[in-house]
């Protein structure tokens, strides 16, 4: 057996330089370094850990950091992250064709892991299982949305989505102006822009807006509108719903001067000009270990 194993880079690795330059300074509280320091400390020991269980179980490894160059897929039989679930996002972007399992590892209890399977208690336990071939599975959907771009008439398809898409202005204080299309339901809308989810995403941001969570493996899709402006002389109707794009397809045209389509927080966006047109379509299922191993 042969794994890849991706790994964060740490925020102390990243902005430690100048988190510990302001804390000298007196502009930022020391906690605040204390607490990457802590986080730093707790992700690289966990996965030194895990690399040292992977060698007991005479178990390959190639090891990778989060972000970067990507190897092909095909000799590995699962992806193992190391992170939180930024990590789990990341790397499940890389995995359209072929399908490999991702196994998250929860390496800090300052990381949040809800896709995770475990954390640095359970590597013993993971890794007998993933040796086993006995570790639980779960495959999950995902969504993909189709962009057309009506100032030079092309088409672009962004990579599976895991958790959620965002839509909005590109400034978020501005107004989200657009046609909302959900079945046979046309909508000119204003508000602060929409969530599009899996069911995996349904309990991250969507579900703080006001949507409803539900469990990992629902095939449905939902989406809210947040902040929705709807005057008692022209009142919205669809305001959040479950579509699935097989039977109620869901579709936006921007109607804003400058929009984006994020997707999965921070990892990934498209911008939007006047008239373009996003529909969102199932993706490729991914298959996750499941969190109560």
């Amino acid at each position: 057996m042969k794994v890849l194993v991706v790994s964060k880079t740490s925020n102390l690795d990243l902005f430690g330089e100048e988190v510990r330059n302001q804390v000298t300074r007196g502009t930022m509280p020391r906690d605040r370094l204390e607490r990457l320091e802590q986080a730093h400390a707790d992700h690289y020991q966990t996965r030194d850990n895990l690399l040292t269980t992977l060698r007991a179980h005479h178990i390959e490894y190639t090891l990778i950091g989060r972000g970067r160059f990507w190897p092909e897929l095909e000799p590995y039989h699962a992806i193992i992250t190391v992170g939180g679930d930024g990590t789990v996002l990341e790397a499940s972007h890389h995995i359209i064709e072929t399908q490999r399992p991702i196994v998250g590892i929860r390496s800090s209890n300052l990381s949040v892991g809800r896709l995770c399977c475990g954390d640095a208690t359970q590597l013993e336990s993971i890794v007998s299982a993933l040796a086993a071939y006995t570790l639980p599975w779960v495959t999950v959907d995902r969504l993909t949305a189709e962009i057309q771009f009506v100032r030079h008439g092309g088409i672009q398809r962004t990579q599976p989505v895991l958790n959620d898409f965002l839509y909005t202005h590109l400034n978020p204080a501005a107004t989200t102006r657009y046609r909302l299309q959900w079945g046979t339901q046309k909508e000119d809308q204003l508000s602060s822009g929409i969530w599009i989810s899996t069911g995996v995403g349904s309990t991250a941001a969507i579900h703080t807006a006001g949507g409803e969570a539900t469990s990992l493996q629902d095939p449905r899709f939902q989406f809210y509108v947040r902040e929705l402006y709807s005057p008692a002389s022209r009142p919205c109707t669809v305001h959040t719903a479950w579509f699935t794009p097989e039977a109620t397809p869901l579709s936006i045209e921007n109607y804003s001067e400058r929009a984006i389509l994020a997707f999965d927080g921070q990892h990934g966006r498209v911008e939007l000009r006047y008239g373009d047109r996003v529909q969102f379509l199932r993706g490729p299922k991914l298959t996750l270990a499941t969190p109560d191993t």
